[in-house]
């Protein structure tokens, strides 16, 4: 196996535990297998700026969508609340 590249989709409001739940149990898997079958972590936002997910945290992305340049192995889509 290879390095296998996580997309995480981000948008205004999303739920924050939608984000770092799979981060968070990817990255604690890392440390357990070998560095060569490991996760890289991409989050992508509609452009690499802050936002806002619903409990009003800042996110960044770690690349904006025009820049989200594949292939992505897992690609997620974090839920959001709906808008007002």
């Amino acid at each position: 196996m290879s390095v296998q590249r996580l997309g995480i989709v981000i948008q205004e409001g999303v739920q924050a535990l939608d984000v770092a739940g799979p981060v968070d149990v990817f990255a604690e898997t890392n440390a357990y297998i070998p560095a060569a079958d490991r996760y890289e972590t991409v989050l992508i936002g509609p452009r690499r700026a802050p936002l806002r997910a619903s409990n009003n945290i800042q996110i960044v992305a770690d690349v904006g969508l025009e820049e989200a340049t594949g292939p992505f192995d897992v690609l997620l889509v974090a839920g959001r609340h709906a808008l007002p």
